[in-house]
Parts: C-alpha cells; sequence; structure tokens
C-alpha cells in the first residue's frame, strides 16, 4: 500500500519525527485547551494554572512555525520537484497540516498583544479559544488524510500501484538473492560436516 507524503516523513527517522510533528504540538495544544477550562470555570485566580497557559501559549506558536518551515522544506518542495504527490488526499494532508500552522502562530501574537491590542480579556480569550479550535480540526484532518491509502483518491490508482511494485522489484529480486545465497551456504556447510563425521568414522 502507498503511503501519503505526510505519512512517509512521520515515519522517516522513527520515532522522532513522529513525536515532533504528532506528539509535540498535541500536547501543547491539549494542555491550552485544559488550562483555558480551568480559568474560564473558575472563581477565583489560578496564577500557576494562568502561568502555564501563557508559556504553553507563546511557545506553541514557534514551535509549529519551525515545524511548518521544515515541513514545506522536506516535504513540499521536495515532493513538487520529484513529482511524488499521489492524487487529492496526498494533497489534503499536506495542506492541512500547513494550515494548523497559522491559528497556532497566531494565538502567540496575541499572548504577546503584537495583535488585538485594544480587545479585553474576554474577547481574547474567544479569539483565543476560535484559534485553537481550527488548529485542532486541521491538525486532525491532516492525521486522518494522511493515514488513508492515497490511490483512493486517485483515477490512475492501478498504474501508480504497478509503478511502486516495479521500482520495488529489484529490491525484492536482491532480498530473494541473498537468501537463497544463505541457504545454499547452509546447505553446502551441511553437506561439509556430513563428509567430515564420514571420514572420521572411516578411521
Amino acid at each position: 500500500m502507498l503511503m501519503t507524503q505526510y505519512m512517509s516523513l512521520l515515519m522517516a527517522n522513527s520515532p522522532y519525527n513522529l513525536i515532533l510533528f504528532m506528539v509535540v504540538p498535541m500536547v501543547i495544544a491539549e494542555t491550552i485547551a485544559i488550562t483555558e477550562i480551568v480559568l474560564l470555570f473558575s472563581s477565583k485566580p489560578l496564577p500557576k494554572v494562568q502561568g502555564l497557559n501563557s508559556i504553553c501559549t507563546f511557545i506553541s506558536g514557534i514551535v509549529m512555525l519551525i515545524l511548518g518551515v521544515f515541513f514545506v522544506k522536506e516535504l513540499v518542495l521536495v515532493a513538487n520537484e520529484k513529482n511524488l504527490w499521489n492524487g487529492w488526499i496526498d494533497y489534503a494532508s499536506a495542506l492541512c497540516f500547513m494550515v494548523a500552522v497559522i491559528p497556532l502562530v497566531l494565538m502567540s501574537l496575541l499572548q504577546v498583544n503584537l495583535i488585538l491590542r485594544k480587545a479585553n480579556k474576554r474577547s481574547k480569550m474567544a479569539v483565543k479559544i476560535v484559534l485553537l479550535s481550527i488548529y485542532l480540526v486541521t491538525s486532525h484532518a491532516a492525521m486522518v488524510f494522511g493515514m488513508l491509502d492515497p490511490t483512493l483518491g486517485m483515477t490512475n490508482a492501478p498504474q501508480v500501484i504497478e509503478n511502486s511494485n516495479m521500482h520495488n522489484m529489484p529490491m525484492k529480486m536482491n532480498m530473494e538473492h541473498d537468501s537463497m545465497d544463505m541457504s545454499s551456504m547452509n546447505h553446502d556447510s551441511s553437506k561439509s560436516d556430513e563428509m567430515m563425521n564420514c571420514h572420521e568414522m572411516s578411521k
């Protein structure tokens, strides 16, 4: 089965890319969501929770911006240059991830008061929740599309699968050849051992 370019990137350098692109951003975003809910329903100030929320909000945009630049450089540009895209599902997974970068960057700018400076605290919280919701939807959409078989969205899927199999055939033939060589060596070794045992018994 073919993989999307998004999933190929996550599987490369395993498990580090998986942790960087999925675990780290999601943990930060979920921490922001949980602390926002706690602060929203709390009847008294919670400075530690507020501090954790502020730190996570600030670093979320920096983390996603770095990941977004790496994503474009290592995946999008390479896939465009080598024509590696496999249908609309492949495009959708990459596009959703790139869109997911935007709301977290805007949240960081909102946290350091670089945007919506004149808005009151409640308005900023509402904007923050909307941006966080957009991130969660788009990032999960990227994961869903990324895990799908891209041939489901391709009209020329049989030809692509055939080309992929032909591309992988030399590797399979080499592996089979190596396996045959190993079995031949084991067979010759057992023959040699039998001859030596017969020779010793004749003595």
